[in-house]
């Protein structure tokens, strides 16, 4: 196809406007305790009923959220979510239970697309897996190959049931700026978003725009609070309650800008400084991301970009590649905001 060819082309078809594309893979990843799960059950809802989400507006589909994990409190959040809205949910809304689904099965991924075509959730649908981790129990989430064989069968799914497929993942351990496991997921993953505890108000959540393959919502962020709900009565005749979200500022911000280091760089680099300086060069000098006029790379591209270069163990990359990164923003040779890595504004 000709330039011309492409550009008479639709435009991407979305879910919800610049944030989430009608087909593909999505990740939503975060700490234990974050509300990721409260986050995505509050973009279901708005999805299945057509209103805005974040700021932004959706098209209505059909949505699933496949449930491997906390099925039993999934009614009371979904009550208290009804009940702070006054507003009952549309059929379109499905939870699927799940507690053997494996996406080490190409059969269970040919279930699961029998199960919501038969659900009847129209045209692209969303399909949520909560969580990664559980859909992969007993796989080794640090390989390679075996998360490779996971994005083929994701793959499968979509060319069953075109849909959108949100992961919810956890962070790894050794790095708590990225879903945990291998480097894969966030390669092959058109969006993804960080769900994160506030450091400065207690109950309140930021979440960022950390991966952005088709639209321009690259680096923005918003706040999030979680609301306690009454949301029915026990045995005892106690009450029980759940957790609702509700987003703090109506506008979406862009992420703000790092500060610029007021020393003058220091000359003096280590080896595996000057491996990741150059490759942090190499990747902001990108042409996509020139022509986009980004100037930020998530500190993970970097990371996977340098681990064939660094001479240590592949369990010691993320540590030494971190190490680096801390001492070249001390020397005042890289910026960085969070996850996002600037190169300073005077470089050496």
């Amino acid at each position: 196809m000709s330039a011309a060819d492409l550009a008479s082309l639709p435009p991407k078809d979305y879910t919800v406007k610049n944030l989430l594309p009608a087909t593909g893979l999505a990740v939503i990843y975060g700490p234990p305790g974050a509300g990721k799960t409260y986050m995505i059950l509050d973009g279901l809802a708005r999805i299945a009923c057509g209103v805005d989400w974040c700021g932004r507006k959706t098209k209505q589909r059909g949505v699933a959220l496949v449930a491997l994990e906390g099925l039993s409190g999934i009614g009371g959040r979904l009550a208290a979510y009804q009940i702070h809205h006054q507003m009952t949910l549309p059929d379109c809304m499905q939870v699927i239970s799940a507690d053997s689904f494996s996406l080490a099965s190409d059969e269970d991924v040919r279930r699961l697309a029998a199960t919501v075509q038969a659900r009847a959730l129209g045209e692209n649908p969303v399909i949520v897996i909560d969580t990664l981790s559980a859909a992969t129990f007993g796989m080794d989430e640090n390989s390679a190959a075996e998360m490779g064989a996971v994005m083929r069968r994701l793959r499968l799914l979509q060319e069953l049931t075109p849909c959108l497929v949100i992961l919810i993942a956890h962070t790894g351990k050794a790095d708590g700026n990225a879903p945990r496991g291998s480097s894969v997921l966030p390669g092959e993953c058109d969006v993804m978003i960080g769900v994160r505890k506030s450091k400065s108000v207690p109950g309140q959540r930021t979440v960022t725009v950390e991966k952005q393959r088709d639209f321009s919502s690259f680096g923005e962020w918003w706040e999030l609070r979680l609301i306690d709900v009454p949301c029915g009565v026990d045995s005892d005749g106690d009450v029980l309650s759940s957790c609702v979200v509700e987003q703090v500022a109506d506008a979406i911000a862009p992420q703000p800008a790092a500060k610029q280091a007021t020393r003058a760089p220091k000359k003096s680099l280590g080896s595996n400084e000057t491996i990741v300086l150059d490759t942090a060069k190499e990747l902001l000098n990108q042409p996509d991301l020139l022509e986009a006029k980004k100037d930020a790379i998530h500190e993970t591209e970097i990371r996977d970009a340098v681990r064939p270069k660094l001479g240590c163990q592949p369990r010691k990359v993320a540590e030494r590649c971190r190490e680096a990164i801390e001492s070249l923003v001390s020397k005042g040779y890289l910026t960085r905001d969070d996850v996002f890595i600037r190169l300073a504004q005077s470089p050496a």
